[in-house]
């Protein structure tokens, strides 16, 4: 009987080991809307978008489309709101957000 409940106590340990994991390697590109806002807390060539309050001063994008399972940021062309594409890439689920900046 020991033995079971310490395997049923190692199950539930990997499960939420493996929760913890795929939320963390969920990013905010991937769970994003249209109309919320981005912070850029990378660089221009090497983007690390997160999400923030619009009203915020953080607030230096707004997501106006979003494209999923696709890496090809031209799409962002027709989008006449958008100045700005962030593709991200990698890790099964592909994402372009067209951006426009917020002045």
């Amino acid at each position: 009987m020991r033995i079971v409940g310490v395997i049923v106590v190692a199950v539930i340990i990997g499960l939420i080991k493996f929760g913890i994991g795929f939320w963390a390697s969920e990013t905010d590109a991937e769970t994003t809307s249209v109309g919320a806002c981005m912070h850029n807390d990378g660089s221009d060539s090497n983007a690390d978008l997160n999400e923030v309050d619009c009203s915020s001063s953080d607030a230096q994008y707004k997501v106006v489309k979003k494209f999923d399972d696709t890496s090809d940021d031209t799409k962002c062309e027709a989008v006449t709101a958008a100045t700005v594409s962030y593709v991200q890439s990698g890790g099964g689920h592909d994402v372009v957000l067209c951006l426009s900046e917020i002045k």
